[in-house]
Parts: structure tokens; sequence; C-alpha cells
């Protein structure tokens, strides 16, 4: 008898404020960061099928001087189909967050 691999499990954590009037959604518990590095994304340059079970999508930059590739990321087909209605639940979840008081929240109301 074999016994059956479990697949990771993307759940949405709780939302809470952090430093800053900042937002947060966890998705995952105990991720430990090792200092990854940060990149500002303007959005999706492509999206290609690398292989039967996998996904590349390339993130681009919008600069004065054009746009500039930043990153590639390769995810498996699977998770990145069940992300998407995670990320949207996110979304929606920080969306209903009132932000304060600061320069992004100016004149918005409390949902």
């Amino acid at each position: 008898m074999t016994k059956a691999t479990r697949k990771p499990q993307m759940g949405l954590g709780t939302a809470k404020r952090v430093a800053g009037g900042g937002i947060l959604v966890d998705f995952i518990e105990d991720v430990i960061d090792n200092g990854a590095p940060q990149y500002a994304v303007t959005g999706l340059a492509s999206m290609e099928r690398i292989s039967v079970g996998q996904i590349r999508m390339t993130k681009y930059s919008r600069r004065k001087d054009g746009n500039f590739v930043e990153f590639h990321e390769v995810w498996d087909y699977q998770m990145l189909r069940r992300s998407v209605e995670v990320y949207s639940q996110a979304l929606a979840t920080i969306e209903r967050m009132w932000t304060g008081d600061g320069p992004e929240g100016r004149g918005r109301e409390a949902h």
C-alpha cells in the first residue's frame, strides 16, 4: 500500500494591521523569509506553459526608459489555478479594511 502524498494547502489566514498602517493577509503560517528580495512589479508581461504541469509567468516593471523584466516565476499549474480564487478573497479583504489617514486613504470612507 502506498502512502498518499498530501499537496500543500493554500488557505487564507487572518488579516491584520502592521506597522505604518499597512494591511497583511497571511496565506500560510511560519514562513521563513531569510531576506528575500522585493521587486516593484507593474504587471504580467507573459505567461507560458513550459511543461504539462508548469507555467512560467514573466513579471515586468514600467520605467521612464522602457518596460523591464524583473523576474520569472515558475508555478505548478494546479496550484496556480487554485491560488486565483484565494488571491481574489485576500484582495477583497484588504479592500474592505479602512486604510486610515495615510496618503492612500485620504478622503476614503470606512466600509
